[in-house]
């Protein structure tokens, strides 16, 4: 298990006022079976986000559950639970994701017990 929610997720501090936009530069994410894949996002506001558990293996990747819950603060700090996730046995290699569009960001998890991910507001500073 992971000191801090960080420790899986990304932790990300935007420039401009809660909400208004974010952008999460490409990265690589380590999937199961070995697949990487390289992802980018910006979004404008938590009611156009889409939150799940994806399934990756070699070359696909199917997306088995979504979740129900998103919490949104007053200071802005979004909270997912995926225990709040319906309908799935999550498995090592499964990732949350979440999308604006076509646009997708994925998380590979190695534990799910407890794991939510942050994403922190200039409010939350």
């Amino acid at each position: 298990m992971p000191d801090s929610p960080a420790a899986h997720g990304q932790l990300i501090r935007p420039s401009t006022a809660p909400f208004e936009r974010y952008d999460l530069a490409s990265r690589d994410v380590d999937v199961s079976g070995g697949l990487t894949c390289e992802v980018a996002i910006s979004w404008a506001a938590p009611s156009g986000l889409r939150f799940g558990i994806a399934r990756f293996t070699p070359g696909r990747m199917s997306f088995v559950s979504k979740v129900d819950e998103v919490l949104v603060a007053r200071s802005g700090r979004i909270r997912i639970s995926i225990d709040d996730a319906p309908a799935v046995e999550p498995e090592p290699g499964d990732a949350v994701y979440f999308a604006i569009g076509q646009h997708v960001v994925y998380e590979v998890l190695d534990d799910f017990e407890e794991w939510f991910w942050v994403i922190e507001s200039p409010a939350d500073e």
